[in-house]
């Protein structure tokens, strides 16, 4: 549990970030260079937890995008591997969500760039399979703000080469629930593309809504209505009507069958009108890591 003012490698601890179930995320600045960073720390430690974290620092090293939080280094603290990526000055997609009410326009403006990241994403062989709300950070040092997809802890590489140790085992569920895949609470070594659009609806399902599709008041009514495809209908929830491409969006991510739903994240682009070859050179974006004071969620 580090502190303001404790030094890791070059890096003093400012504050605190955010936490997940296996680490916890500070405010780092260098020492020398004072430059603000995000510092993503194991708070529990085991040598396949070492070995996932290794993986995110990897995939997201490789993933330069204006719309994805890249991973500069990999430290150490007491002998436990660290990430350190760019810091994101303003609050995760989630958090701006609770307090926020975003036009249809704006929403469509943020959810073509999450998409956008993912298709770079796939086109690297990357699945994310943990897209959602909490997952994406707004910068904000920007205007309009900039959605960046980050935490890569459960990504899988598809077509590993041959002798690549397998992370996850056979019937594993992984993911979370009410934005995980049908496929993903059967076995979520089976993910794909696919399953990341299957997430990709859910998340906008929620950034219209304010919830996820998928919800109960146990694990199991939450898992069997994401097996039945059972949630709903956007326009109910939404209570007004709304530009028709978020239907056929959300119908379509959160299709049961992976067969019946797009079968790229290029295609959503498609269908939202946006050219699919843009989403996957990265153009040049302000840097996310300043030296200043802004603080997030």
């Amino acid at each position: 549990d580090l502190q303001p003012g404790d030094i890791v490698e070059r890096y003093r601890v400012e504050s605190t970030l955010g936490e997940g179930g296996t680490a916890r995320v500070y405010r780092v600045r260098h020492t020398t260079l004072e430059t603000v960073h995000a510092l993503k720390v194991l708070t529990l430690d085991h040598p396949n937890i070492r070995s996932r974290l290794i993986d995110e620092g990897k995939a997201q090293a490789k993933l330069v995008h204006p719309h994805i939080v890249p991973v500069r280094d990999v430290i150490e603290h007491e002998g436990i591997p660290a990430l350190l990526m760019d810091f994101v000055p303003g609050p995760s997609l989630a958090h701006y969500l609770q307090d926020a009410f975003p036009n249809d326009a704006e929403i469509r403006r943020l959810f073509r760039g999450i998409v956008e990241g993912v298709v770079f994403a796939h086109s690297r062989g990357l699945v994310h399979r943990d897209l959602k709300p909490g997952n994406v950070l707004l910068d904000q040092s920007v205007e309009p703000a900039v959605p960046k997809v980050t935490d890569f802890g459960l990504v899988r590489l598809l077509d590993a080469p041959e002798g690549t140790p397998r992370r996850t085992g056979v019937g594993i569920s992984m993911g979370t629930l009410g934005y995980m895949a049908p496929e993903q609470l059967r076995d979520a070594h089976s993910a794909d593309e696919r399953t990341d659009i299957f997430s990709l609806g859910a998340t906008l399902y929620a950034m219209l809504t304010g919830q996820p599709p998928f919800q109960g008041d146990d694990v199991l009514t939450i898992m069997n209505a994401t097996k039945d495809a059972h949630y709903t209908p956007l326009g109910f929830a939404v209570g007004r009507s709304l530009d028709p491409i978020f239907d056929e969006i959300v119908e379509r991510c959160l299709a049961v069958d992976p067969a019946d739903r797009f079968q790229s994240a290029e295609d959503i682009l498609q269908a939202m009108g946006a050219p699919a070859s843009a989403s996957v050179v990265p153009t040049s974006s302000s840097s996310t890591w300043p030296p200043g004071d802004e603080l997030y969620e």
